[in-house]
């Protein structure tokens, strides 16, 4: 797993995260309850030189475990004291602080909450074992329509993922495709048929993208098959296009079924400085991916 080498530990070591999913690293239920319970680890490693990114507690009782904290994505930022209290009080050796960067040490949580995922440890029970319905015909059809809109080599975030039609369409290519949705069982399918990636895959609420990832993370932005978008969702499906456009360096590629959909994406991206084009992509014997909105940041044209 990538935290056992980002933090230097033999893969048989426990390693766990401390919250349960990647929206509490932003609020911090369970971090801000072990801060006042009296936690004895005997040992840590600091993730970042400069900064503290997280750290790693390990602890004996009542296994012997390391347990991950991280503030870097909350307001709530704890880890700097608490470490400033153990360099007064020694309560714990400090056994080596590792450099890395914030890219770093996302793929590593994204990686263990899909591992976790996968694993049954996030779920009560598995409500659907099957394996995801991929129609081969539509991940062809979107073969061979990317290439015309998104230029070889670009890292692309793939919104609303679901269980990975898409996405593999852009890994089939070459693309360097990273997933998310908001739909766990969706992603956990996805994980277990090998159409997503554990360590470019995770679950979250795409309105809270930027908490986690800083803008123009990636070249591209796509989403296949937006919405239903209508009038009662129409405030939502906003602030999701916002969000994860705001995340493109040069451009987004938006798929949905009605030419109202597609409108309705560009009004909301020209209204931002964004300029682009509606392509009608229908046929006869296909449903999905009708019609499309290809765009750009502002300042940037369609080379």
């Amino acid at each position: 797993m990538l935290l056992h080498d980002l933090l230097g530990l033999r893969e048989e070591e426990n390693v766990f995260l401390a919250e349960e999913c990647l929206e509490d690293l932003i609020d911090l239920p369970v971090t801000g309850e072990l801060m006042t319970s009296g936690l004895e680890p005997d040992r840590a490693i600091v993730l970042g030189e400069e900064k503290p990114l997280a750290v790693a507690l390990h602890l004996s009782s009542p296994a012997d475990f390391w347990l991950i904290l991280t503030d870097i994505y909350s307001q709530r930022k704890v880890l700097e004291g608490f470490l400033a209290w153990n360099q007064e009080s020694e309560a714990f050796q400090v056994l080596r602080s590792v450099s890395l960067t914030g890219d770093d040490l996302f793929r590593g949580i994204a990686e263990y909450y899909s591992l976790s995922l996968m694993e049954g440890l996030l779920c009560d029970e598995c409500r659907v074992p099957s394996n995801p319905l991929h129609v081969e015909d539509r991940i062809q059809r979107l073969q061979e329509l990317i290439p015309q809109v998104l230029p070889r080599g670009f890292k692309v975030l793939d919104v609303g993922c679901g269980s990975g039609m898409g996405t593999r369409a852009l890994t089939n290519l070459g693309y360097s495709t990273w997933a998310m949705d908001v739909d766990r069982c969706e992603v956990c399918q996805g994980l277990k048929n090998r159409s997503l990636i554990p360590d470019q895959t995770f679950v979250m609420d795409a309105r809270l993208l930027d908490a986690f990832l800083p803008a123009c993370s990636f070249d591209a932005v796509v989403g296949f098959m937006m919405g239903l978008i209508d009038d009662v969702n129409r405030d939502l499906w906003r602030r999701i296009v916002l969000k994860a456009s705001s995340l493109a360096r040069t451009m987004v590629f938006y798929t949905v079924y009605t030419r109202k959909e597609a409108e309705f994406i560009a009004e909301t991206l020209c209204k931002e400085g964004w300029t682009g084009e509606i392509i009608d992509n229908s046929s006869r014997i296909a449903i999905y991916d009708q019609w499309a909105y290809l765009g750009w940041k502002p300042g940037l044209r369609k080379t």
